[in-house]
C-alpha cells in the first residue's frame, strides 16, 4: 500500500493505492480516497492466490502436478506422459502463470501408428527372418542327404554283395 496524504496522513483527500505481489490478485478496487465525511471510498481491497482451472488428465496418459502455495496456485507445475503404446502431443509441462492462466494448452496422448515406410521396414524384416529360417533348414536338409549318401558308399564292395543275396534270399 502506498498512500498520498495532501492535507494531512490519512485524512479528507488522501489516496491510498494497493498492489499485490507476484502470484496474488487484487480483489476490490486498486485506489481508495478518504471522503469528505472521513470514510474511505471502498472496502480496503484483499490480495488472493492466484489460481489455475483445473486440468485434466489426458486419455490413454498420466498427470502428476506439484503445487508450492495450494492446489493450482501460482507456480504450479504438472508433468504429463502417456502409457504404452501412445505418444505425447503436446508439452511435457504446463506452469500456472501470475494471471492464473496455464502457459501452453494440454497435451494430448495419441496411438502411436507406424508409417508406410515403417511397415515396409516391419515386412522386409519379416521376409528376411523367414528366408533365413528357410535357407537353414535347406542347408540341415543338404548336410542330411550328403550323409546318407557317404553312408552307403562307405558300405564295402564284399559287404554289399552279401546284403543283395541276402535281400534276393
Amino acid at each position: 500500500m502506498a498512500c498520498i496524504h495532501p492535507i494531512a496522513e490519512f485524512s479528507y483527500r488522501s489516496k491510498c493505492t494497493f498492489q499485490c505481489v507476484l502470484g496474488f490478485m487484487l480483489k476490490g478496487l486498486e485506489e481508495l480516497e478518504c471522503t469528505s465525511s472521513g470514510r474511505w471510498s471502498a472496502q480496503t481491497p484483499t490480495c488472493e492466490d492466484v489460481i489455475c482451472q483445473p486440468l485434466m488428465i489426458p486419455t490413454n496418459g498420466t498427470m502428476n502436478c506439484s503445487y508450492l502455495i495450494e492446489n493450482l496456485s501460482y507456480s504450479s507445475t504438472c508433468a504429463f506422459s502417456c502409457l504404452k503404446g501412445f505418444s505425447l502431443k503436446g508439452p511435457t509441462f504446463l506452469h500456472c502463470n501470475d494471471h492464473g492462466i496455464w502457459n501452453e494448452p494440454t497435451p494430448s496422448c495419441e496411438l502411436i501408428t507406424l508409417s508406410w515406410v515403417d511397415k515396409l521396414r516391419n515386412i522386409g524384416m519379416i521376409t528376411l527372418a523367414v528366408v533365413s529360417l528357410l535357407f537353414l533348414i535347406l542347408i540341415i536338409w543338404i548336410i542330411l542327404m550328403w550323409r546318407r549318401k557317404v553312408k552307403k558308399e562307405k558300405v564295402s564292395p564284399s559287404r554289399r554283395k552279401s546284403l543283395r543275396e541276402t535281400s534276393t534270399v
